[in-house]
């Protein structure tokens, strides 16, 4: 039985844990002490002493920071803020020392933060574009080279491209590097082209960034048609590989093949929808894309299974797992690899209102699956960010959501090796860690070989320039934490 001892920090209640051994590290909860106010984690990292950090948004427009030691007691919980601009983050990293970087959106225009040891904000900067300042650029994904340099992906809007249906203009990637006091050393846009048959213009939707041990740059999106109200995402997955200068290395496209795609006996229009897109990279250069994709249509019901596909360096695919289970809707979150290879993919089991952690080996052999979920039927666990620390600790993050849709915002620590299965209690309630069987490929796979299509799109220097808003305030919050097992 743990010890609970009651402190505060600041202006922030803090319930910390004297732990014994037990089957799960710890789970814990955090969120504004506010009951119509609930956290949405985005971002999470680890520093040098094993600390995690959570980046989340709140429903209500704030942004936040939540700190925890390596036992799961909350350190430190910050409102973060510029003025009275409404700010939407996506994605936060560390540099393995005592600064934290992050990035997302502020109003129409994109935002970089470097927040130092002592929690303070370095610097904030953001990107408008000078011509077409209505235009919206947001930023999506971070990564961080080793001499603290910023490398952040997102989208503009370009002006001279719109989607045949409806009048929105099409969004290009853009691929800012920032030097280490914020400022912009180069940046890139690269356009999305047409679809297949030429007749309409696409987007991209970005969804993540990584860098390799030669400073090169790997990049995943999705290209998308907008059909007058939403992205359409059937044209594919796109993944570009930059030099370290930002220079085009090589672009592979692929799709979901026909032969995936079952007949319907009405010969109904069958479409194929990609979401849920994440991407590691290993010690060994090798590149890692994971996502969701459902192929069928409204009448006759989706297929739904998730996709792990490792390449090399130079673009050649070495294997590809579909992750999948019988009358199950199951989703892709998030996916980490170790610097050996060794891969920790994240999913959403939406049917049985629990998430799933599978490690695959470097040479493509599943190691282990397990479930991890509250025993109650009206709460669901939705695990969506998932990191390793500098031991390769399995940590993970995001809501516990109730029937009626309140949510609690969660961070937990699991056993790297899958070992420790069992049932804890958290809050009255069961926590259950458990032998999960989602089925998943073999090498090889027959019906899945990834298309390559080679894009013709062509990289060209951004016309955005580099603003510094006002200075944001980092103001303490009251929160309520409740430390689990």
């Amino acid at each position: 039985m743990g010890v609970f001892t009651l402190g505060l920090q600041g202006s922030a209640f803090v319930r910390s844990i004297e732990r014994t051994e037990n089957r799960i590290s710890f789970l814990s909860s955090f969120g504004p002490d506010d009951d119509s106010t609930f956290m949405i984690p985005e971002g999470l990292t680890s520093d040098r002493y094993n600390n995690y950090h959570v980046l989340s948004n709140t429903n209500s427009g704030e942004l936040r920071l939540a700190e925890f030691d390596s036992l799961g007691n909350l350190q430190e919980f910050k409102e973060l803020s510029i003025g009275s601009v409404s700010r939407s983050a996506k994605e936060i990293v560390g540099n393995g020392k005592d600064n934290l970087f992050m990035v997302g959106s502020a109003d129409s225009s994109t935002f970089a933060q470097k927040i130092n040891s002592s929690g303070a904000i370095d610097w904030s900067v953001s990107l408008t574009d000078e011509v077409n300042t209505s235009l919206i650029q947001k930023f999506h994904s971070v990564a961080l080279n080793s001499s603290q340099q910023l490398f952040a992906l997102g989208t503009a809007e370009d002006i001279s491209r719109s989607h045949t249906t409806g009048s929105k203009y099409c969004d290009d990637l853009i691929v800012v590097k920032y030097d280490v006091d914020g400022s912009v050393l180069w940046q890139k846009k690269i356009s999305a082209g047409v679809d297949d048959d030429a007749t309409s213009n696409l987007s991209f939707i970005p969804f993540g960034i990584g860098l390799d041990s030669d400073g090169q740059i790997a990049m995943l999106a999705i290209r998308a048609d907008w059909d007058g109200t939403d992205y359409t995402t059937g044209k594919g997955i796109t993944l570009i590989k930059l030099d370290s200068v930002g220079a085009n290395a090589w672009q592979q496209e692929f799709e979901q093949p026909r032969a995936r795609i079952r007949e319907t006996a009405a010969g109904l229009s069958v479409e194929t929808i990609y979401s849920n897109v994440s991407l590691s990279l290993d010690g060994f250069n090798n590149i890692y894309a994971f996502y969701t994709t459902q192929s069928g249509n409204a009448t006759d019901g989706f297929d739904t299974f998730s996709v792990l596909v490792k390449y090399s360096g130079n673009g050649t695919l070495i294997y590809q797992r579909e992750i999948n289970a019988t009358n199950k809707e199951v989703v892709s979150k998030d996916v980490r690899v170790s610097l050996g290879g060794d891969v920790y993919a994240l999913i959403a089991n939406l049917t049985d209102k629990r998430s799933s952690i599978i490690k695959i080996l470097s040479n493509g052999t599943v190691s282990w699956e397990r479930d991890f979920y509250l025993d109650d039927a009206d709460l669901y666990t939705i695990l969506t960010k998932i990191e390793l620390d500098k031991f390769n600790n399995v940590i993970a993050t995001g809501t516990i959501i109730d029937t009626t849709n309140e949510r609690q915002a969660v961070i937990a620590k699991l056993p790297n090796d899958g070992t420790g299965i069992g049932t804890d209690t958290f809050k009255s309630k069961s926590i259950v860690y458990a032998v999960a069987s989602l089925g998943v490929s073999t090498p090889g796979y027959a019906d899945f070989s990834p298309n390559y299509i080679v894009s013709d799109s062509s990289l060209t220097e951004g016309t955005i320039a580099a603003t510094t808003p006002s200075t944001p305030s980092d103001t303490d919050k009251t929160i309520i934490f409740e430390a689990g097992v």
